[in-house]
């Protein structure tokens, strides 16, 4: 459960430090981050469960594309839910995706352990 929170957390700097980049991300505040955070770790754990592991390995195999996909899904969904966190063109999903799931991989490089 603490890694899940710590996580998480680190998933919500990622997404704070690519929207302040990004004109087309607004999120509202830090709490409006970890919402996101939490809808896109649920939608990696549904990924994770309905390809019951699989999805480790297709990481591998795709050098990061599977983590980029359910990234930008979690994003969409974020947006079409929480009013507090807006994507204007569905385009910068793509790009927020990207940004994401670099800028996470780079704080977890950073913070070994979480």
């Amino acid at each position: 459960m603490l890694h899940f929170l710590i996580s998480s957390l680190v998933l919500a700097v990622a997404i704070l430090i690519v929207s302040s980049m990004m004109d087309g991300i607004r999120c509202k505040s830090f709490g409006t981050a970890f919402v996101v955070a939490l809808v896109m770790a649920f939608v990696q754990a549904g990924a994770y469960l309905f390809t019951c592991g699989l999805s480790e390995g297709l990481k591998w195999l795709t050098l990061g594309l599977v983590a980029f996909l359910i990234n930008a899904f979690g994003l969409f969904l974020a947006d079409q839910f929480l009013d507090d966190f807006e994507i204007d063109k569905r385009q910068s999903i793509f790009v927020a995706a990207i940004g994401v799931t670099l800028v996470n991989l780079g704080l977890r490089i950073l913070l070994p352990g979480v």
